[in-house]
């Protein structure tokens, strides 16, 4: 038996979900918001005081005022995993993550065939494009058959397109026939850039403690590739509210339908965080009990309970049980590809950065209300062994070249998905040794065309 009651590190489930309005926590569902973090997700918010210049005749400190709070900070690591049925409604982990880097997930894009196409033909146009611009690369769907295409010709939301390098049959499908006007419909996820981003509600919950922020923005994501373990995305950004809720025991005994219970310590609670009866496992049929507010010990909750609850009975901080998404996609099995050819890589980092201003300063506000999105960096660098032909990064790197990048992750159970950066600038590279090697890094900065296009993450 412990001697103590010490939280422990290891016992840690995250939660992140699109909020419907910015700034209201979201309660997770946890068929589709769970993340298994890869390491501990961290969640911090503080507030600040200033001493008081009022003199009186001591050297001590008589008072302090407090500052409104700034915003929260998180981190969550976490491993790519994907599952599902692309195209669907299936996303892959951190999915909510996804969309609050990029700005946006495109809806189904649907348009017709230009033209009809047989089973080996490896160029095809679309026109009647719907939902604005498809991804660089992306699998679309004519009947039965999946094509997957690596190059795409289409003006800046123009509603024509040609695809090329076309992959016919693809996932198990079947090559067909297809004429004139067939319907196509774009089967890939796309993470698309916007200038705006929704916010997200993240949850943790550690041993003896809940967690929930709101109004949450994903400002950076860092992504390391190498030759071992699996593909890591690191993501982090800020928040406007954090909430908590403890573990304490009920005070006095409930009676069915109650909204107000009695706990043996309020303050280890805070309005606007769910719990539940952990002793008779009453959790409001699995969407817990809001606390709405709190006076002392007293907790007003936004449901009656559903059943009399007894004096002692633990009150813990509540998210329901989780469901795993998928298989992690093991990092070996990535590919970098500049301009559409396969380079020898030993490691890639990338860093994509999208920085949030929090407004806080607005008079009569505690938290903050607001945020607005800065211009995004996105750079990395690829770590090669010096080969003959690598010479030529140096004449790019002064001449500032411009090549498109491909990170393709997987493939894991028929998955994958691919990072596309159509303009990355490449940089003069650093050469070093490696033992008896010589190695070389190559960094690039991603530059958009006509805007919001610098980076594309495609899951297919």
């Amino acid at each position: 038996m412990s001697c103590g009651d010490i939280g422990l590190s290891r016992k840690q489930r995250v939660f992140v979900c699109v909020e419907d309005t910015c700034g209201t926590l979201k309660f997770p569902a946890p068929s589709t918001d769970f993340i298994l973090s890869a390491g501990n997700a961290a969640l911090n918010q503080g507030t600040t005081f200033v001493d008081s210049l009022e003199l009186r005749d001591t050297l001590d400190v008589l008072a302090q005022f407090q500052n409104a709070t700034g915003p929260a900070t998180w981190t969550i690591p976490m491993y790519l995993r994907m599952t599902g049925t692309v195209g669907t409604t299936e996303y892959p982990q951190g999915d909510a993550l996804f969309q609050s880097l990029q700005g946006s997930r495109k809806s189904a894009t649907t348009a017709s065939l230009n033209g009809g196409i047989i089973a080996d033909t490896l160029t095809m146009q679309i026109d009647g494009i719907s939902n604005n611009q498809l991804p660089e690369v992306g699998v679309v769907t004519i009947g039965t058959e999946k094509i997957y295409y690596s190059t795409l010709t289409q003006g800046n939301g123009a509603t024509t397109a040609t695809l090329g390098g076309l992959t016919r049959a693809y996932n198990s499908t079947s090559a067909a026939v297809a004429t004139d006007n067939a319907d196509v419909t774009l089967s890939s996820i796309f993470y698309e850039q916007d200038t705006s981003s929704p916010a997200v509600s993240i949850w943790i919950e550690d041993d003896h403690l809940t967690r929930g922020l709101s109004g949450a923005s994903c400002n950076n994501c860092a992504i390391t590739i190498n030759n071992e373990g699996a593909v890591m995305f690191t993501f982090s950004g800020e928040g406007m509210e954090m909430v908590w809720a403890g573990t304490s025991t009920l005070a006095t005994a409930s009676t069915a339908s109650a909204t107000t219970i009695s706990v043996a310590d309020g303050e280890l609670y805070k309005a606007g965080s769910y719990i539940w009866n952990e002793t008779k496992e009453d959790s409001n049929s699995t969407a817990g009990y809001e606390i709405s507010s709190i006076t002392g010990d007293v907790l007003t909750l936004g449901t009656g309970i559903g059943e009399g609850w007894s004096a002692d009975d633990v009150i813990a901080g509540y998210l329901g049980d989780e469901t795993a998404i998928g298989t992690a996609v093991e990092s070996r099995l990535s590919d970098v590809y500049l301009d559409d050819v396969a380079t020898k890589t030993r490691s890639m980092d990338l860093t994509i950065s999208v920085p949030k201003t929090y407004l806080n300063d607005e008079i009569g506000t505690d938290f903050p209300e607001n945020f607005v999105e800065d211009v995004r960096d996105i750079n990395g660098s690829i770590g090669l062994y010096l080969r003959k032909a690598d010479v030529q990064y140096f004449t790019q790197g002064f001449d500032g070249t411009q090549k498109e990048l491909t990170i393709s992750f997987g493939d894991t159970a028929g998955y994958r998905m691919d990072l596309v950066m159509p303009k990355a600038q490449i940089q003069v590279p650093e050469i070093s040794q490696d033992g008896a090697a010589q190695t070389m890094s190559v960094t690039f900065k991603a530059l958009g065309t006509v805007g919001e296009d610098s980076l594309g993450i495609i899951l297919r």
